[in-house]
């Protein structure tokens, strides 16, 4: 009677076995699908910190990029969709590959913009990174922050597959700096180019004034440097702009490209109220403060009329200026700026010339637009305006003055004999025009009484005066510090 009692037992045992089997099973393979899980996890957290490397790597290199070679690009913008982020001040947006140049590439960068690396692989780890864009907010003149992105990937061993991607974005101040000094340290030069010509023969004249003294030739080219790097001896330059042995140039002698403003033209709600004008005698222009609003209420004998801004500036609709023997041109700028607009030749001889003792930058002369003959742009050796200037031997001999003719043929007549009257700095007052010469066409004298005398402070006069599209310079710009990084985590696929 008890064996049917062992047979219960033992059926009862096999059940349980197996239960528990099952659940020793399930708990095992949960805790080897955890493991895997973690393993899977902490490499995918690797493969996206790698990643994020990556697009560091590529941010570092391009900014190292940037500070060494090609510093003139943290003034213009580059998106890879070819739509940088906003609010930006990008001279030019798209395309590093044709920047715009505000200020001339100093000498001994890299001019080919062609192969500068957007993208790059890396080969420990595997990956690529691009930059997507960079987007610069600022001035020339004073500097901004720039805006960089790139995108990391973290690729297989063969290359075909994303295992994760990363992007990184940081901003930083974008210093303006001289070319030949690092950035804080005292500045030689302001790298403002007081006599600027596309094509420049210097002769015996003289560019007086240590800090802005410079002379800046746009299609100007050394033919045989002597140097490698892209720089040039001051013997070398000093050729290149046709400078003879008595020149004398306090500042420096930049040659190569620059983006130079659009000339002013006659403000067209004026244009109604004056009648244009020749001077070939003695004349007195001043400056009013009193806004034109019909021909009765012009000035200056109808050839000038004055505008709303503020300070109100007085223009001046002129067709030429011919003053010989001892007639005068004076400007009084007392009231406020003014501007002579002058579609004719200029030419002042003998003890001649124009007289303004205020401010350079309150006075403004400016000749034919660059539209106004296609040959202006595609003959380097073409003009249509013929400028000869000259301050007076009396009362004040130097004419303080900006005049920008970018279709003629300029120089000064060394008449008034006047000499620059300099401080142990190196800063000059006097010489025969007293501010800023810009041209087509620079021919300048055989004879070394004529000088044109640069202001330490022009750029700064051009900027206040005219915008800061006319304070250009040759100068050299640099990447400071992080200001902010933002990192955007990627995906493995």
């Amino acid at each position: 009677m008890k064996k049917p009692a062992i047979n219960q037992q033992e059926g009862f045992i096999l059940p349980l076995v197996v239960i528990l089997g099952l659940i020793i099973a399930v708990g095992g393979f949960t805790m080897l699908a955890r493991s895997f899980a973690g393993l899977f996890g902490a490499t995918r957290q690797e493969q996206a910190r790698q990643a994020r490397e990556i697009a560091e790597t590529g941010l570092a290199t391009t900014v190292e990029l940037l500070n060494r070679k090609y510093s003139y690009l943290l003034i213009n913008c580059y998106s890879r969709s070819g739509s940088p982020p906003t609010p930006n001040d990008c001279i030019n947006t798209g395309t590093w590959s044709s920047p715009q140049l505000p200020s001339s590439i100093c000498p001994g960068s890299d001019t080919t913009t062609n192969n500068f690396p957007l993208t790059k692989e890396i080969n420990s780890p595997k990956g690529r990174y691009r930059i997507e864009f960079y987007a610069y907010a600022g001035t020339q003149f004073y500097g901004g922050t720039g805006k960089l992105k790139a995108t990391g990937e973290r690729l297989s061993n063969d290359g075909a597959r994303i295992l994760a991607s990363a992007s990184v974005e940081q901003t930083f101040d974008v210093k303006p700096k001289p070319c030949d000094a690092r950035f804080g340290d005292t500045p030689t030069s302001s790298g403002f180019p007081g006599l600027l010509g596309w094509n420049v023969r210097l002769g015996n004249n003289d560019v007086k004034g240590v800090t802005s003294g410079n002379v800046l030739c746009i299609l100007c080219t050394v033919a045989n440097p002597s140097r490698t790097d892209g720089t040039y001896t001051q013997s070398e330059a000093e050729t290149a702009v046709g400078a003879l042995a008595n020149s004398d140039v306090d500042g420096k002698i930049f040659l190569g490209k620059i983006s130079t403003p659009d000339v002013p033209t006659f403000p067209t709600s004026l244009r109604p109220f004056v009648t244009a004008r020749s001077i070939t005698n003695t004349t007195l222009i001043s400056a009013s403060n009193t806004a034109t609003t019909s021909t009765g209420t012009s000035n200056n004998g109808g050839m000038c009329a004055t505008d709303t801004s503020t300070p109100p500036i007085t223009h001046c609709l002129i067709n030429s200026i011919d003053l010989q023997g001892q007639k005068v041109l004076t400007i009084d700028t007392t009231s406020g700026p003014a501007r002579l607009y002058v579609s004719g030749n200029i030419s002042a001889s003998g003890q001649a010339g124009i007289s303004h003792g205020g401010e350079p930058g309150k006075l403004g002369l400016f000749g034919n637009p660059i539209s106004s003959d296609s040959r202006c742009s595609s003959d380097p050796t073409f003009s249509n305006q013929s400028v000869t200037l000259a301050g007076t031997s009396k009362p004040t001999k130097a004419a303080g003055l900006f005049a920008y003719f970018p279709c003629a043929s300029m120089g000064i007549n060394g008449g008034a004999q006047a000499t620059a009257q300099c401080t142990p700095d190196g800063e000059c007052g006097g010489g025969d025009i007293y501010g800023a010469l810009w041209t087509k066409i620079w021919d300048g004298s055989s004879s070394n009484q004529a000088q044109l005398v640069v202001p330490k402070d022009m750029g700064s006069q051009l900027l206040e005066n005219f915008g800061t599209s006319f304070a250009i310079s040759i100068r050299d710009y640099v990447a400071l510090g992080i200001n902010s990084w933002r990192g955007f985590q990627g995906f493995a696929q």
